[in-house]
């Protein structure tokens, strides 16, 4: 079997964009196996798929970054924290089950990233049964 090249690595930049408190930093730290949560807004691993090697960086991005119209493609910010955004490649717009107001914003963020012609996934998170959370889902 061959050995991956890392030489000919591409690159994956996928943002994770959510209102406040859906749990982005603890869908990247289960996604990516980290021991907690990430530090700084963007963290990256590399996977082999079909013997090739990407290195595909995770952005953590609140929707308060963004000034969204759904008539518009997506506006990425320059910077974050003093850190320069990458190109994005695709997204997930996560939203949180238990709170109907993270789901207020969802539809102009999938019509603006629509319009910019990037792949995107709606992600449900903190979908655990109620018995693990110590309370009931919220009807939305």
């Amino acid at each position: 079997m061959q050995q991956p090249n890392s030489a000919n690595m591409d690159s994956l930049n996928i943002a994770i964009i959510g209102a406040t408190g859906v749990g982005k930093s603890s869908y990247i730290q289960r996604v990516l196996g980290l021991s907690r949560p990430p530090i700084s807004n963007a963290s990256s691993v590399r996977l082999v798929v079909d013997n090739m090697t990407f290195g595909v960086t995770l952005l953590e991005l609140d929707l308060e970054y963004f000034d969204m119209s759904p008539a518009h493609p997506i506006q990425w910010p320059k910077q974050i924290n003093g850190h320069i955004v990458p190109r994005v490649d695709g997204a997930l717009i996560l939203y949180d089950v238990t709170k109907g107001e993270t789901m207020k914003e969802l539809p102009e963020t999938i019509a603006a990233l629509t319009k910019a012609g990037l792949p995107a996934v709606l992600v449900a998170n903190k979908c655990d049964p109620a018995w693990r959370r110590g309370h009931l889902l919220l009807a939305i």
